[in-house]
């Protein structure tokens, strides 16, 4: 269908406080997705690292308490703490 398709996803201001794994598991070629102001305190192993073609990743880091790494996640973690530099 046409959330498979899917390619930028803004759920933004939605009161989600976890990233489950596989969460985004269908949207592969999701490129954009914008979870900032959402009062998330858990992101689960693999809850993004399936979206290989995201590229942008949008997030409140003041609210995020506990973060399980993945390559693709510490990539933008290394890369949101370098430009805070």
């Amino acid at each position: 269908g046409l959330v498979v398709n899917l390619i930028e996803l803004n759920i933004s201001h939605n009161n989600i406080e976890k990233l489950c794994e596989k969460m985004f598991y269908k949207l592969e070629k999701l490129t954009i997705l914008d979870l900032s102001y959402n009062p998330i305190y858990l992101i689960e192993a693999n809850s993004i690292s399936y979206n290989q073609l995201l590229t942008n990743l949008f997030l409140n880091f003041k609210s995020v308490d506990q973060i399980f790494e993945t390559k693709l996640f510490e990539f933008y973690f290394v890369n949101y703490t370098q430009s805070l530099k």
